[in-house]
């Protein structure tokens, strides 16, 4: 029973404790589309499993909006037109995100003021499609290559022998890509 009565008490603390917060919360979401349509866009946050719709907000005729209902905290959201075209974000308690952007490409043409974390999200994404894109290229030099004429058993196996490519040493290369990326990305942050 006393278990239960503690349970209790720390559940309704921690709801004190986040409603204040969210109280607190300064954070502002706005921004202009060009080429729009004038429709309802919703801010989902980011969590597990499914993203859930906190704000609404429509396009005027100018192609400005601005999330009011909600005050983000720190997290993950995005600002949804539909499911294929939205603009991911990091928020911060005190960040005032102002967005440009294209309303038919959102999501490349953005432009994302007042928010650092997203800066650095951003930063982020962009050296993982470089990297992925550099593996493809790689893939495929080596595909061709194998695929050359007069290349016997021999050659192929000095070509992809898998004992020159070990677990440490692609871990050490994405530890690599991960402290330059951090050391040039967070001072931005975190000075």
């Amino acid at each position: 029973m006393k278990t239960v009565i503690k349970s209790l008490i720390l559940i309704l603390l921690s709801c004190c404790i986040s409603c204040s917060n969210a109280d607190q919360s300064q954070a502002s979401i706005k921004g202009k589309f060009k080429n729009f349509k004038s429709q309802m866009l919703f801010l989902e946050k980011l969590v597990n499993p499914k993203p859930v719709v906190v704000d609404s907000a429509l396009i005027d005729d100018q192609g400005a909006f601005e999330f009011k209902s909600y005050k983000p905290t720190l997290g993950f959201y995005r600002v949804k037109i539909d499911e294929q075209r939205f603009i991911t974000l990091v928020v911060n308690e005190n960040d005032k995100i102002e967005i440009e952007a294209d309303f038919n490409a959102p999501e490349r043409t953005s432009v994302i003021k007042g928010s650092k974390e997203t800066d650095v999200f951003l930063k982020f994404n962009a050296m993982a499609v470089q990297l992925s894109q550099r593996l493809d290229s790689l893939n495929t030099a080596f595909q061709t290559q194998i695929q050359q004429p007069g290349m016997d058993s021999i050659k192929m196996m000095a070509i992809s022998n898998p004992t020159s490519v070990t677990p440490e040493k692609i871990c050490r290369f994405f530890t690599n890509g991960v402290k330059r990326f951090t050391s040039e990305s967070l001072p931005e942050i975190w000075p």
